[in-house]
């Protein structure tokens, strides 16, 4: 019996009573017959074998001449011996169709994830070069993203990469990839402990989030995964958090939030500068308005408020998705360095039907910023008919939630150059990891959704303001090799302008990604919005 399986039902009732073995000795006994009556039909196979040859020993002796003739006949009934060998090209044959790079192959079970380096294509899974995967994956293949995931995952071509793993997954279940989806649900339920293998040193922690789980498991079982157990189970293990396990609430004062940052990286042994790497942000908190569309003010989904004249924005297919619009009035106060207006609406909107990235400067028609003047007579705008969703994973309209502003300090984000700046070695930046976890305990709004305008961002995968400097100067390619000054001098004149985050409230389902709106210091003094840069995240 296989430990942790308890033996059935059927197997326990006959093992525990005294008939258990009449069973066994039926089974013996009809053996016993089989088997005695196997030998007679071999043996009387063998005895009839030399009645046969009997009479062809008694016409040889009587006609000596044709004793020759069977020798003859042997002779010829040899000739297919030879021939044997010739048989034997077609091994040869089959061992040459071998040598095909594309071999299909239909696994025991389709619910199951494709292995490493493989992706479906029609129901079959075809083994793929992992440059071919990667082509797949970032031109929208879904179940290829899925299958890099699974590479990183299991470090199968690929170095072993458990964050980079679940950034695929989660682009391939944004994608519509049902089984990267629960894959995530793995990964948030258990952190750290879903990694492959222990030799992979947890440089980034990935700490248990039951909410993105629960959040990936209502998406499956809404596509027709059976997940109510898990379900149940992840709404159970939430509900069950005492209070007690909560923080006291911190304060909402920028200056005691500096000294709460410095305290914590001097108790983790941080002795780098980092008083001068805090930057004040403007948090956007979820507000239980009941009424969040009311004209004119701050809110995320629903529908925008415009001048009379204007113009929804088109993308490449069809017109762009409304993200939110804030009001100046109310941000501009808590943003006083900031240069931003003082009064007026801007409106963000997003190619949310083809999940723009805006990794490329081709993609500058996927994505836009509307600036409205104040004074401006405003009417609530009317859903385009053709902003149609895609398929039936994809959102393009997202329920509408107020927000309101709120003072915030925050820290770089650990994979950018300035975190680090503050750390001298691969210890002290696992330090900094700890204290960036931390940053919520700090903030008064406490955890996700991030919603938030300027400050240092909440980043996911790293520099973006980099990545957008040398896309934008058409030197993607040497982000790595040394660094070019005027292209670095344009990176750090980029400021964040809005980040959304990926919540339930809204129903947006990015795959626990965030949208990044960026612009330069002097676009944003000039109010030249429509130079706005953009990046999505997951």
């Amino acid at each position: 019996m296989k430990k942790g399986k308890s033996p059935s039902p059927r197997k326990a009732a006959v093992k525990g009573t005294g008939t258990s073995r009449k069973p066994k000795a039926k089974k013996a006994a009809v053996a016993k017959v089989a088997a005695r009556a196997a030998p007679k039909r071999k043996t009387a196979a063998k005895k009839a074998a030399p009645k046969k040859a009997a009479p062809k020993k008694a016409a040889a002796k009587k006609a000596g001449a044709k004793k020759a003739a069977p020798k003859s006949a042997a002779a010829k009934k040899a000739a297919p011996k030879k021939a044997a060998p010739k048989k034997a090209a077609p091994k040869k044959a089959v061992a040459k169709k071998a040598a095909p790079r594309v071999i299909p192959f239909v696994l025991d079970r389709p619910s199951s994830p494709p292995p490493p380096g493989v992706y479906e294509s029609n129901g079959v899974h075809e083994l793929s070069a992992m440059a071919q995967l990667l082509a797949r994956a970032e031109s929208g293949d879904a179940q290829a993203a899925c299958a890099v995931g699974d590479a990183y995952y299991r470090g199968d071509g690929i170095e072993e990469d458990f964050v980079e793993a679940r950034d695929w997954y989660e682009r391939a279940a944004v994608l519509g990839s049902v089984t990267a989806a629960e894959n995530l649900i793995f990964f948030y339920s258990k952190g750290d402990a879903a990694r492959w293998s222990a030799r992979e040193p947890a440089t980034v922690p990935m700490r248990p989030d039951l909410e993105r789980a629960l959040h990936w498991a209502r998406a499956t079982h809404a596509a027709g995964k059976d997940q109510t157990s898990t379900i149940a189970y992840l709404e159970k293990q939430i509900a069950g958090r005492t209070v007690s396990e909560a923080p006291p609430p911190p304060s909402g004062d920028p200056e005691v939030q500096r000294r709460q940052f410095v305290e914590l990286a001097r108790a983790a042994g941080l002795e780098g500068p980092i008083e001068q790497m805090l930057a004040e942000s403007v948090r956007l908190v979820v507000s239980d308005d009941p009424s969040p569309d009311a004209l004119g003010t701050s809110r995320l989904g629903g529908l925008p408020d415009v001048p009379e004249d204007f113009e929804w924005p088109e993308g490449p297919t069809m017109p762009l998705s409304f993200v939110g619009q804030i009001s100046l009035t109310d941000v501009a106060p808590l943003a006083s360095q900031s240069g931003l207006p003082t009064s007026g609406l801007l409106l963000f909107f997003w190619d949310a039907a083809e999940c723009a990235w805006g990794q490329d400067p081709s993609e500058s028609d996927r994505f836009r910023v509307v600036f409205v003047r104040q004074g401006e007579r405003l009417r609530r705008a009317t859903r385009p008919e053709r902003l149609v969703a895609p398929h039936r994973y994809a959102r393009v309209e997202f329920e509408p939630v107020a927000v309101r502003p709120q003072r915030e300090v925050t820290l770089p984000f650990p994979r950018t150059a300035a975190a680090r700046s503050l750390v001298t070695s691969d210890a002290e930046m696992q330090r900094y990891f700890d204290v960036y976890a931390k940053a919520s305990k700090v903030w008064p709004a406490g955890r996700e959704p991030y919603h938030r305008m300027f400050g240092h961002p909440d980043a996911i995968q790293g520099d973006m303001t980099r990545r957008i400097a040398y896309a934008l100067a058409g030197r993607s390619e040497e982000i790595d090799e040394a660094p070019l000054p005027a292209v670095e001098d344009d990176a750090r004149a980029f400021r964040l302008l809005l980040q959304v985050d990926d919540n339930s409230s809204m129903d947006t389902q990015w795959g626990s990604g965030r949208l990044f709106f960026w612009i330069r210091e002097d676009d944003l003094a000039a109010c030249r919005f429509d130079r706005a840069w953009f990046q999505f995240q997951s």
